[in-house]
């Protein structure tokens, strides 16, 4: 029998990447106590600011306008445009 299925998604936490100086404090408070090893914003393309971080040897890169979320088990970067396709805010 053929039937539909739906992909489920998880509930998660999220930040969007603005690169201000607030934005940036935000960040990592959201990020303190989840192993992070460093922080820091790559401007070589001075137009796209780039937030990286290291977690378990793996280096994340989020370009600005695009997400950072974890759940309980992981911490993951989203693009703004699947972000806004496969999450809305829950309140």
């Amino acid at each position: 029998m053929i039937k539909n299925y739906k992909k489920r998604m998880p509930k998660i936490q999220a930040i969007k990447f603005e690169d201000t100086a607030k934005n940036i404090e935000e960040i990592n408070n959201f990020l303190s106590n989840s192993g992070i090893e460093e922080i820091k914003v790559d401007y070589s393309d001075k137009n796209k600011p780039v937030l990286k971080f290291k977690i378990d040897k793996n280096t994340i890169r989020v370009p600005k306008g695009d997400y950072i979320a974890k759940n309980k088990d992981y911490i993951f970067s989203c693009s703004n445009e699947n972000f806004n396709k496969n999450y809305e805010e829950v309140k």
